[in-house]
């Protein structure tokens, strides 16, 4: 850490402040950024939940409208 700190000084010396400002609101904006992919994402993911949720109701459906087999009685 007191080398990076060192490197710091020696590179942006009265400037490491306004430096260091910028460089936590671009973190900022980038934890921001991912957040609202993140939740686009689960949207996302719950519609396709919803849809298939569906498509399997109507399988159900299906299925319950298809005759059953009796099979043959014993004479």
């Amino acid at each position: 850490m007191l080398v990076i700190l060192a490197l710091g000084v020696l590179l942006f010396g009265k400037r490491l402040p306004d430096v260091g400002k910028q460089l936590g609101r671009g973190i900022l904006e980038f934890k921001r950024g991912l957040d609202e992919m993140g939740k686009g994402s689960k949207s996302t993911e719950l519609q396709s939940v919803t849809e298939k949720k569906k498509e399997f109701e109507e399988l159900e459906r299906e299925e319950l409208d298809v005759p059953k087999f009796d099979p043959p009685s014993v004479v």
